[in-house]
């Protein structure tokens, strides 16, 4: 058959009175492969928007945390870093020390998405989270000479992975019963509306977000943040 279509025969040996029927099954076509089909649900998420996370919600998740842990310390550290920096989740598992500045009231030399380096405002309620893991990360792994260690990493000194990580998050919105999906994209989106809200012009939220465009962030915002929101901050 021209479509590629596989004939298997049903029974070894024909039998008096009866006909093998031959069972027809096509071959996976471009349309219905698991890759194809991802890259459909990331599209239709895309152009819905992340589902995002309150202020309340963010709590919930760090206090959740034990932060006497290496796990828990290490999680609440990532979700309070990209909720008060609006990095991306990559963007974050590849920081040193190197890259908090001498004041801590920003990060240096953040390698971002196009491959440049931008300097990153970190609002202040990230620190206490940070500080904590920092200290629990020297009396686990003992680098007390930092060097170029990643900020993130494992037990083992290790990268830690995207893929771990966000599974961490994952269990984590389903041990509070938060209705939500645990993603660190939606904490990305929830600072960038957060910012919306409080008027912070899009001129500013740009290079926040490691936005190469104003309209790139326009058409992000307007995706994400509430509309009344959104109209305020375009006509201002």
């Amino acid at each position: 058959d021209s479509e590629s279509n596989v004939i298997r025969w049903i029974g070894k040996k024909r039998m008096k009175g009866h006909t093998m029927t031959p069972v027809t099954s096509l071959a996976p076509s471009a349309e219905t492969t698991p890759t194809t089909r991802m890259r459909k649900r990331k599209r239709k998420a895309k152009a819905k928007g992340s589902q995002q996370y309150t202020a309340d919600e963010v709590e919930l998740l760090l206090h959740a945390c034990d932060g006497r842990t290496f796990a828990g310390s290490r999680q609440a550290a990532m979700i309070a870093l990209i909720w008060n920096t609006g990095l991306r989740h990559q963007e974050a598992l590849e920081l040193t020390p190197a890259n908090v500045s001498k004041l801590g009231d920003c990060l240096q030399g953040v390698w971002r998405k196009g491959g440049e380096v931008w300097t990153v405002a970190v609002r202040q309620a990230a620190w206490p989270y940070m500080d904590r893991w920092m200290r629990m990360r020297r009396k686990t792994l003992g680098w007390h000479r930092e060097g170029t260690h990643l900020i993130f990493a494992t037990r083992q000194k290790a990268p830690w992975s995207q893929r771990s990580s966000r599974r961490g998050l994952q269990r984590l919105a389903k041990s509070v019963k938060l209705g939500k999906r645990g993603h660190y994209h939606g904490l990305r989106a929830s600072f960038a509306t957060a910012m919306v809200q409080r008027g912070v012009p899009l001129t500013a939220l740009s290079p926040a977000l490691g936005h190469h465009s104003l309209r790139t962030t326009e058409l992000y915002v307007q995706r994400n943040a509430p509309l009344d929101m959104v109209k305020r901050i375009v006509e201002a």
